[in-house]
């Protein structure tokens, strides 16, 4: 990996309810997944026609687990948002889920890369507990850096709010 190959964005005053709409529009998205969409902030701003959200608990269109919905999807698409469980091992799992069933040229965003402190960043959410910390990013830092360092993807971060990385197939050369 080169220093190249690892772009940072800034864009301290943005969020991701904004990136996320922008990008399924310059994309012009006919599909979009996300993963983890409590309550439906970001996922209502998406305008595709073909959207699903997935969440075990509230929001989206479809009420399971991500390895749940992978286990059966037989859907393509264009625009995925991963922003589920904040815990590495599951992070890294729905990008592997989610980059078998990305169109070509299409983009994943994964949420909470860039934890404010050490409390935020902890990798269970009750390790947070009492120390002032408004926002759990879990270690979705770690699947980031992994997603960074891989030859077969391109790697974006934006620093914005809790940070995202964009994250695309690179082209067969």
């Amino acid at each position: 990996m080169s220093p190249e190959d690892c772009v940072q964005i800034e864009f301290v005053d943005l969020d991701h309810y904004r990136i996320i709409p922008y990008l399924a529009n310059k994309l012009q998205a006919k599909s979009y997944l996300e993963i983890g969409c409590a309550d439906n902030q970001c996922f209502d701003k998406v305008t595709v026609a073909n959207k699903v959200g997935v969440d075990p608990e509230r929001g989206g269109t479809i009420r399971m687990t991500s390895d749940e919905f992978f286990s059966t999807n037989t859907k393509k698409f264009d625009l995925i948002f991963v922003d589920g469980l904040h815990k590495y091992e599951q992070v890294c799992i729905d990008i592997e889920n989610s980059l078998r069933c990305l169109n070509l040229g299409g983009i994943i965003v994964m949420h909470d890369i860039l934890p404010s402190n050490r409390f935020s960043a902890a990798p269970n959410k009750k390790d947070k507990k009492n120390k002032g910390v408004i926002a759990w990013n879990g270690d979705v830092w770690r699947a980031a850096f992994d997603m960074a360092c891989r030859d077969d993807l391109v790697f974006r971060a934006v620093r914005c709010l809790h940070g995202v990385g964009i994250i695309q197939v690179r082209p067969i050369s």
